[in-house]
């Protein structure tokens, strides 16, 4: 056994485990604490392999003073600088002990002759041996005397009647005290009475530390219950002392009697019951308790807004006046709806604003009065109606028309006097339709989004949706694929005709699956259309493989050379994909440069998903040709626009040209390019 050492340094962990039985309260602690340690070399590395005599010491002080318990030396196996050891294993630690070294002690160890390393806390750990010196009851939510009025137990009972408690064993005959009689004996009692040890009791805390109590000896003595010391509520003196002297005990209820399946006993009662309520029912969660229970993270509390026109004349002196419509969309259950109009006039004190619900309703926001020439408020708050209640909006869904109507009642110059500047329908809403996760939202499942047949607006800027075959999202104007390129419009440019040989493709022959659906022969000499390209998405892919991302004007070919013969034309061609996300139809007029030679069949056209717009027909044009076309966009859904230019022949040089100018490719809003040429199927009406 190495018995000296050089230079240690020591750093160890306490623990203390407990196994808690249904046994009194002193036999429930472990007298034993375990210790985990690392001795270490003066050099810093674990120390050398083997026995080393070990002591151990307690002390009240973390420096000086004597030790109040200590242990060994001890040989303990020392094995890459790490050993255990149970301190009290050799010499009993005791509560006593414990008691001496108070609440914070400190532990020393010192290895063979080296001097005692620096002394560590001990925290809470051994504090729980102090819990085996509990001479009173083990009891969870018992009332004390400090919780009770001193002067109501002062004359709780004489000697006398203590007296005859003693002779009758009957709690009911302490004078002036509780009145258990709804109590009723337990069969467990014959035990109590044989054995002494209130613990016999079913499911009732161990009270046996009670019994002979010199604070029972005190209150025979001189009447008072005042005398017990942290006495239970419940407990009763016998000359004796024992508990068992007592007959007609009451009965302590026990966990469950009055709580039944699914509920929790949040109290007792002054009548001894449990008060027993419904354990997580989500019924007693409020509505808008999410941001409480998720510490402010989510919430589905929310302020929509819908804005109406501005700049809305109104006419002067008349009674139809002028109205303007909100349509509110579908976000939840209003908890408080506020009607805010900006509006001016020559005299605020003639006109009448009157406001319809979504049930036609009638409210009576401003009539003729107040001063000046602007009434800028808000209704209800901070302005009373001059008629109907909007409160009655509280608690129900605001979805559906609101009307706003200005009516001006004065003379002035029979053309407009003032003008509605705007308004707005705010509603703080409970919502049932949405919730908002503030900060970052860590899921460790998958994510589903669902299907959204609503206009992208800005308020749902950033909203994803599935279409079913993939993703888009809402830029604020519309929904575009999520991770589309941003690409403008497709193009190709292609000649017809082999000089040396024969028509592009099929030996010679031509080949429509090539070339948008049209043979090379009617797009040489046949007079080829846009109109009669196939609707078939691979068929255009196949033709049209370039990606153009202007987005106001765009030069998609020009292009002049020496050509030989009628039949070698070149075409230039663009396809654009624009989606509608409204409920109506929406023109959009492109301005193009668009070359043609009629007189050799080579047509200029323009096909809105698959119907002929506009083509070239018999006439002869030149590169300097510009046109425009007032194209009605169908609505809710993409539709497929495409352009053909083809070659001029007045002589020997031909040049194909087509171009869009006049920022024409600015779509007006609610309509969007959509670049989903790669996944697209189906015909025209996809």
């Amino acid at each position: 056994m190495r018995t000296t050492a050089t230079r240690f340094s020591v750093s160890f962990a306490l623990a203390l485990a407990c196994l808690w039985l249904a046994v009194p309260a002193v036999a429930l602690v472990p007298t034993t604490v375990g210790v985990e340690a690392m001795l270490l070399s003066s050099g810093g590395g674990p120390a050398a392999d083997g026995d080393y005599a070990v002591t151990f010491a307690i002390y009240k002080d973390v420096s000086g003073g004597a030790a109040v318990w200590s242990e060994g030396p001890v040989s303990l196996a020392v094995k890459s600088g790490h050993f255990v050891h149970t301190l009290g294993s050799k010499t009993a630690l005791t509560q006593q002990v414990l008691a001496t070294a108070g609440a914070q002690a400190f532990l020393g160890v010192q290895v063979a002759g080296d001097p005692e390393f620096a002394r560590k806390p001990l925290n809470s750990v051994t504090t729980a041996l102090r819990a085996a010196v509990a001479e009173n009851l083990d009891c969870s939510g018992c009332i004390g005397l400090g919780q009770l009025d001193a002067t109501a137990l002062v004359d709780y009972a004489k000697t006398a009647d203590l007296a005859k408690v003693a002779t009758t064993g009957k709690f009911s005959d302490l004078q002036g005290g509780p009145d258990l009689s709804a109590y009723v004996k337990m069969v467990s009692l014959a035990t109590v009475a044989l054995s002494g040890a209130y613990a016999d009791l079913s499911g009732i805390p161990d009270l046996a530390v009670y019994t002979k109590s010199a604070a029972l000896q005190k209150v025979a003595t001189t009447g008072k219950y005042a005398d017990l010391l942290d006495a239970p509520v419940l407990a009763a003196v016998a000359k004796s002392g024992s508990y068992k002297d007592l007959i007609d005990q009451p009965t302590l209820p026990k966990l469950g009697d009055k709580c039944g399946t699914g509920l929790v006993m949040r109290g007792i009662l002054a009548n001894g019951a449990y008060d027993c309520v419904v354990a997580l029912d989500p019924a007693a969660l409020p509505g808008d308790g999410l941001n409480e229970i998720s510490n402010g993270l989510i919430t589905n509390e929310f302020t929509d807004s819908a804005t109406g026109s501005t700049g809305v004349k109104i006419p002067d002196n008349s009674p139809v006046g002028v109205s303007d419509i909100i349509e509110f969309p579908d976000v939840g259950l209003a908890k408080k709806l506020t009607i805010n109009i900006d509006i001016t006039n020559s005299k605020i004190n003639t006109v009448t604003v009157y406001l319809y619900d979504p049930a036609n309703q009638e409210y009576v926001l401003h009539q003729k009065s107040g001063s000046g020439t602007s009434l800028k408020t808000g209704y209800p708050t901070p302005t009373s109606t001059a008629s109907g209640d909007l409160s009655t909006w509280l608690g129900k869904n605001p979805k559906g028309k609101w009307f706003l109507k200005v009516v001006d009642n004065d003379f002035l110059n029979n053309t407009t006097d003032g003008q509605i500047n705007g308004w707005t329908i705010a509603i703080e809403t409970l919502s049932s339709k949405k919730i908002q996760v503030k900060g970052d939202l860590l899921v460790d499942g998958g994510v589903k989004v669902g299907a959204d047949s609503s206009v992208c607006t800005a308020a749902k800027a950033g909203t994803q949706r599935w279409t079913g075959s993939g993703f888009e999202y809402c830029n604020g104007t519309g929904w575009t694929p999520l991770g589309a390129s941003g690409a403008t419009y497709r193009w190709a440019v292609w000649s017809s005709y082999d000089q040396s040989c024969c028509w592009f493709g099929a030996g010679g022959n031509g080949n429509a699956a090539l070339f948008g659906g049209v043979t090379p022969q009617a797009w040489g000499d046949g007079s080829g259309l846009a109109a009669q390209m196939s609707a078939d998405k691979e068929v255009l892919r196949t033709l049209f493989t370039n990606k153009g991302y202007a987005q106001k004007n765009a030069t998609v070919w020009a292009e002049s050379w020496y050509t030989y013969s009628s039949t070698n034309s070149k075409h230039a061609g663009a396809l654009f994909r624009i989606r509608n996300t409204t409920g109506s139809a929406i023109a959009w007029t492109p301005f193009a440069y668009m070359t043609s030679y009629a007189g050799w069949g080579n047509y200029a056209s323009v096909a809105l998903n698959g119907a002929n717009v506009w083509n070239s027909g018999g006439n002869n044009y030149y590169a300097n040709a510009n046109f425009s076309w007032n194209l009605s966009i169908p609505a809710n859904r993409v539709s497929t626009v495409i352009f053909i230019a083809a070659n001029t022949a007045p002589s020997g040089t031909a040049t194909t040209f087509l171009a869009f100018y006049n920022n024409s490719l600015a779509l007006p809003a609610g309509l969007q390019f959509v670049d989903d040429m790669d996944t697209a199927t189906g015909g025209w009406e996809q």
